[in-house]
């Protein structure tokens, strides 16, 4: 029988900006307790602060052989993925390289 696995879920939400670029290690791609890696914006959209879950970028599904396994794997993983925000000043755009937040609990 199957022992049953711990799962965490965590939502990236990043400053407000507009995303250039979202990377993704390679380590992230291939771990796997990562069971679901997904982002519903792409490259040019604008990130405005979040009022409800839909309005955040993504989300990592991860497993764990326990719930504290699981939810350290979702944190390096939020870590990891990178994004790179174009802000908006009065002078000009700026380009900022900021590693996605600690999701909202």
């Amino acid at each position: 029988m199957t022992r049953p696995r711990n799962v965490c879920q965590r939502y990236f939400v990043p400053d407000p900006g507009v995303i250039r670029e979202i990377r993704v290690p390679d380590w992230v791609r291939q771990d796997p307790g990562v069971a679901l890696l997904v982002f519903w914006m792409k490259e040019g959209d604008r990130i405005e602060s979040p009022t409800h879950h839909v309005a955040r970028p993504g989300l990592v599904i991860v497993t764990g052989d326990s719930r504290q396994e699981a939810r350290e794997r979702a944190g390096r993983v939020i870590e990891a993925v990178d994004s790179v925000l174009s802000k908006n000043t009065q002078r000009r755009d700026q380009i900022c390289r900021r590693s996605f937040l600690q999701p909202q609990r």
